[in-house]
């Protein structure tokens, strides 16, 4: 089961016309589920130690504010359900 230390974060896309830090990890499973993961401070994250997540197949909005723990926790969560 992937976690959130197998997420590999590169600059976000806002960030190429303009300078910031705001970083993004997308990975997709098995199930055919992806999620992103965002951190900077115009997400759901601190910009420090806190992460927006967020299932893109679902329409429902990201989870805000989740600390590593948690983003792991909702990574095995969705690598769980079925097609």
């Amino acid at each position: 089961m992937k976690t959130f230390k197998d997420l590999e974060f590169k600059s976000h896309a806002m960030c190429e016309t303009s300078k910031c830090d705001f970083k993004q990890a997308k990975m997709k499973f098995d199930n055919g589920k992806e999620v992103s993961v965002l951190l900077g401070k115009v997400f759901y994250s601190n910009g420090i130690d806190t992460y927006e997540a967020w299932d893109l197949s679902e329409k429902e909005g990201p989870l805000g504010y989740l600390t590593e723990n948690e983003v792991t926790e909702y990574m095995l969560k969705l690598q769980k359900l079925k097609d």
